[in-house]
């Protein structure tokens, strides 16, 4: 989680945006869960939605790296990013989602 966090600081910062805070946090998910979550909080105007999906996917690629890098990619973290790459899958959710 705080390499996917660095990842996306560095990338909005590489653009211009100056980077008020990054980090990981443990929020409570339900009474008795907690669920690990990551923050990466900018100041100034908001950024354009092709910096945002930039930044997303930089800090995407910063934590499967780390993680193919100590061994702990595994075919559940494979699934959960096979459409990261995906063109048509993209455009898709830009294209319903706006």
């Amino acid at each position: 989680m705080a390499y996917h966090e660095a990842g996306e600081a560095v990338v909005v910062a590489a653009y211009g945006a100056h980077v008020k805070c990054t980090g990981v946090t443990n929020l409570p998910a339900a009474p008795d869960k907690w669920e690990l979550t990551g923050r990466t909080e900018l100041d100034g105007p908001p950024i354009p939605l092709w910096r945002l999906a930039a930044q997303n996917a930089a800090g995407e690629r910063a934590q499967s790296r780390y993680m193919k890098s100590i061994g702990q990619w595994g075919e559940e973290a494979r699934r959960m990013c096979e459409n990261h790459d995906d063109f048509e899958f993209t455009a898709a959710t830009f294209d319903k989602h706006g």
